[in-house]
């Protein structure tokens, strides 16, 4: 099950997708939503970001496969970090699909 957010005219709901069709849902999937109503195309709907954190953090180079990508590409060394590199990204710095 594929879930998004995605605005409709003026309303920004969650729904779910099949296929290239979307069904709004009666709430988010944190909150146990089930899909309702009919089935729009998805090029008829907006897609927007999947949730709006406050904030969020993200690890750099968290994965083998990520270092080995960041050393073939960027010239990293691929070594795995003694520890975590944690950073902080403000909301803003999320994009949704096609903007």
């Amino acid at each position: 099950m594929n879930w998004c957010r995605y605005q409709d005219g003026d309303q920004v709901l969650y729904g779910i997708i099949d296929g290239d069709t979307v069904r709004a849902a009666t709430t988010s999937p944190f909150d146990g939503g089930v899909a309702t109503g009919e089935p729009q195309t998805l090029t008829n709907v907006t897609l927007c970001l999947p949730c709006i954190p406050p904030t969020f953090y993200a690890a750099g180079a968290n994965y083998r496969a990520h270092l080995a990508w960041a050393a073939e590409n960027l010239g990293g060394s691929g070594k795995v970090p003694p520890r975590a590199d944690i950073g902080y990204r403000a909301n803003n710095s999320l994009v949704a699909h096609g903007e």
